[in-house]
């Protein structure tokens, strides 16, 4: 749930904000269904607001630092790794790639 808290309360607090505008417009026209329209959206904007808060608080429990800490030391280190030779043209440490030097063209059609 922690992944999500984000994305969720987001949702909500734009849906409440949308749900706020369908309360003015309906006011406007003095309809009757105007004030379900204002609790849906407090109550969204809550519940919303309140994700958005435990989301800042599990980032705080991080550092707010979504470097090392949250992903690990070496998940994005591709100086070791074979297909960044490949990548950036370092062919230290990269294998060998066979090529068959008897294939024409015509095999392939």
């Amino acid at each position: 749930m922690k992944k999500t808290r984000l994305y969720v309360g987001i949702a909500l607090v734009v849906q409440a904000v949308s749900f706020a505008i369908m309360f003015i417009i309906l006011c406007a026209k003095k309809k009757s269904i105007a004030a379900a329209f204002l609790a849906v959206a407090a109550m969204e904007g809550c519940a919303g607001g309140y994700l958005l808060w435990q989301y800042k608080e599990d980032m705080k429990e991080l550092d707010g630092d979504f470097g090392a800490d949250f992903f690990g030391d070496d998940e994005f280190d591709f100086e070791d790794d074979a297909i960044s030779a490949d990548l950036f043209g370092d062919d230290e440490g990269g294998e060998e790639i066979p090529v068959d030097t008897e294939a024409s063209e015509a095999d392939f059609q």
